[in-house]
């Protein structure tokens, strides 16, 4: 049996594209939600490293922030001490 390869390699493709969008919307929307929910700011490789590993769930959490803000909740919505 004779595999063939795909020239064209899409997958490499995916995996770059979630890569960047992880490192670019990801940390943008991680600081946005970081600092809606608890007021907080961290510095920007903190942000890029926190939307690498959880772009999946900041980027929803950052559209739900924003919603809120729109909404006219004041921010941070949780006090922290």
């Amino acid at each position: 049996m004779k595999y063939q390869t795909n020239p064209n390699n899409s997958s490499c493709s995916c995996v770059f594209l979630f890569l960047i969008i992880n490192l670019t919307l990801g940390a943008y929307l991680f600081a946005y939600s970081l600092e809606s929910l608890i007021g907080k700011h961290i510095p920007w490789y903190g942000n890029v490293i926190g939307g690498l590993i959880l772009g999946e769930l900041s980027i929803p959490v950052g559209v739900i922030c924003w919603i809120l803000r729109l909404s006219g909740i004041a921010v941070p919505f949780f006090h922290v001490v």
